[in-house]
Parts: C-alpha cells; structure tokens; sequence
C-alpha cells in the first residue's frame, strides 16, 4: 500500500514539473500587410516614370491673342508643342507626396499675312495662305504637394488629354472644335481641396504618359499609396 501511495504522489509530482517547464501559449503574430511596401510603390512609380523617359506632344492649336481684332482679314493660330523631360515622384514620412515634371513647350504662333487691302493671301509655291511663323520656347516647372491621408483614393482617374483645335482659316472665333492631342496622351489626376474656392475641389495632374495602360497601373499604384497611408493593410496589388 505504501508502494502504491509513493507512486502516485511521484507521478502527480513530474506532472506538476512537466507542467510548469511548459512556455504559456501565445497569439500567433498578425499576418504581414498585403501587397508593396511604400518604399516598393514609390520606386514602382518612378521606375515607371524612367521607362517612358522623354516624349513629345502636340497640345493644341488655339486662336492667338495677337489676331488682329481690328482687321478681318487676318488670322492667328498659337500652337504648343510639348516636350516632356523627366517625372518622379517622392512620398515623406508625413505622408506627403511630392509630384515633378519638368518640360518645354514650343510656342508656334503663325499669322496670315494680309495684303494691303487687307485680304488674305495665297501663297503661289504652296497652295496655303501666305504666313509668318514666330517660335518661342520656356521651360515648364511643375511641383505638387499632396497630402495623401487627406485624398480620397475614389477620385483618381487616368483621362485622355483634350486640347483646342483651331483652322488656319479663323473667322471670329468659330472654327474651332475640341480635339486630343497627338499622339494621344493620358494624364492620371486626383482630385483635392481647392486652394482658392472654399468647399470646390480641383484636379491635380500626378503623371502624363503616352501609353495608357502604363497610366492605369500607376493610378493603381497611386491608389495603393493613399489606402498604405490610411491603413496598414492594402486591398489589392498593382
């Protein structure tokens, strides 16, 4: 009997050693946050940026200030030819993105010269009206600061850019019509507060490409950046 009752007070006491060397249990780790990192979209974005390098465009053909008013006869057209250097972006631990673009834009301003009655003339050697071209170019600096956890990521949108198109021919003001411009170009945009107007809205342009899907992934990008900044989990990839 004495054996039996050794023996039972021995095995309750390995049980109660076994049980104190055995570590508490602990809630497993949280699973990591879906999709890139900021680091990671940030240089998705530039490398995109990189990739389209240099590009050109034609913004338009728009009636020019310089027409004389007083004179029927004559016409005026400005065109902008747009060349764009370089994009990048860079987002600061306070969550606010920095957007620069840099460009030069080519200003074309063609008037038709009158005659001394002041009608227009026909140039003999081509068929087109007699013109005189006057070129200018400047350099166009862009900067935009955003507060991505103020943005709302609904309202980013990739648009095809549209611009004014004008006839040589221009006769108050008329022969004029909406157009794209060429070659087409896509803008990814998002809207924010106004700066100006209390309670409007603006859109800011984010990025210029040439090729649209390369648009809509960085707008998806762009997207991911906005919900990394309002939680720590993002919904999909890009």
């Amino acid at each position: 009997m004495k054996f039996i009752r050794w023996a039972v007070v021995a095995t309750l006491t390995a049980m109660f050693h076994l049980h104190a060397q055995t570590p508490a249990s602990v809630p497993p780790s949280p699973a990591p946050a879906s999709g890139p990192t900021m680091e990671q979209t940030v240089a998705f974005i530039n490398d995109t940026f990189a990739k389209i390098g240099e590009f050109h465009y034609n913004a338009g053909d728009e009636p020019s200030v310089s027409a004389g008013s007083d004179n029927q006869g004559l016409c005026a057209i400005k065109r902008d030819d747009m060349a764009v250097h370089a994009q990048s972006i860079s987002i600061s631990t306070d969550s606010t993105l920095t957007f620069t673009s840099s460009a030069t834009k080519t200003i074309n301003d063609t008037e038709c010269v009158p005659d001394k009655h002041g009608k227009l003339v026909i140039d003999k050697a081509t068929g087109n009206l007699a013109t005189n071209v006057l070129v200018t170019k400047e350099e166009v600096l862009v900067r935009q600061e955003l507060h991505l956890d103020a943005l709302d990521p609904r309202t980013i949108s990739v648009v095809s850019n549209e611009v004014v198109r004008t006839s040589i021919r221009l006769l108050t003001g008329k022969d004029t019509w909406p157009g794209k411009t060429i070659p087409e170009t896509f803008s990814v945009t998002i809207k924010r507060p106004s700066s100006e107007t209390k309670g409007n809205t603006e859109m800011i342009t984010i990025g210029t490409f040439y090729d649209k899907d390369l648009a809509d992934r960085v707008a998806k990008a762009y997207i991911h950046a906005i919900v990394l900044c309002h939680k720590p989990e993002a919904p999909s990839l890009f």
